[in-house]
Order: C-alpha cells, then structure tokens, then sequence
C-alpha cells in the first residue's frame, strides 16, 4: 500500500512538516510495510492555472506541464491508495503553494477521476486563532471534487 504525504507549506521544516512526521510515524507504527512517499511541495516548481481549459477537451493535458514539475508529482501521487496533505492557515485559507497544486489536478479529474476511491486525510496547521476550518473545508472539497474518501 502506498500512502503519500505532501507537506504544502512554502517552509519545509515548520509545523506542516512536524505533523506529517508524526503521521509517519504512526503509520509505521501499523506496519512497516507501508510504501510512504514524503513529498515536500516547496521542491517543485509548478505554474499557476491560467484558465486555457485546455484539461477539459481531450487528451486533457495541460499545456504547462511542459515546463514545471507538475507531471514529476503525478507521477510520485497516482498510484497511492492514501494521501495526506498537511497546509498552513494563510488568511483562514490554505496557502497558494497548495491551491496552485489542487487548481492544476484538474486534468486528474477530467482523465476520469484518477484519484477517485483513494483515501484523503486533510491535516492544517494554524498560528495565532483559528483559521484550521477553512483549510480543512479546502481540502475536503478538492478530496470530494476528486472523488476520493475523505
């Protein structure tokens, strides 16, 4: 079973990255047969959704995966029978590094749901008050526009 975890903080070694170690700990304390993926976002270069709708019409490929990384994380996330993303509380929302990944996995949705049946566990960090529920809500929503568990 492989299970994904993404750290969609801008910072890689701050609180989103301390819960998704603790996650794989308590995942390894399960089984240590577990095929875990750490994927820090902040390590890839992936271009902002300009809106083309090239996604909608078939093949739906996106014409900007030719010059990001966008199809090296397809490549590290389909496939997982889990995923859990952890993002910050930017403003009572998640960060634009994660809202750039969920707007450009459009084309996993338009190639008949890629990620549909695969388990999302949504996880927030937050700072000074609240803040958390609109990164959960975010989350929730990409996991269920996906198809997937949540």
């Amino acid at each position: 079973m492989k299970i994904s975890l993404i750290n969609g903080s801008p910072r890689k070694n701050r609180s989103c990255n301390f819960l998704i170690d603790n996650a794989i700990e308590g995942i390894k304390t399960i089984s240590e047969e577990f095929e875990i993926n750490k994927i820090q976002l902040a390590d890839y270069k992936i271009t902002p959704c300009n809106g083309c709708d090239q996604c909608l019409r078939p093949p739906n490929d996106c014409p900007l995966a030719e010059d990001d990384d966008i199809k090296k994380l397809e490549d590290l996330v389909l496939g997982s029978s889990a995923i859990l993303i952890a993002a910050p509380n930017y403003f009572g929302s998640i960060c634009s590094q994660t809202k750039v990944l969920i707007d450009r996995s459009r084309p996993w949705k338009m190639k008949n749901y890629l990620l549909k049946d695969v388990i999302l566990a949504p996880m927030a960090a937050t700072g000074l008050r609240n803040g958390g529920e609109g990164v959960i809500s975010d989350l929730v929503n990409f996991g269920l526009i996906q198809g997937m568990i949540v």
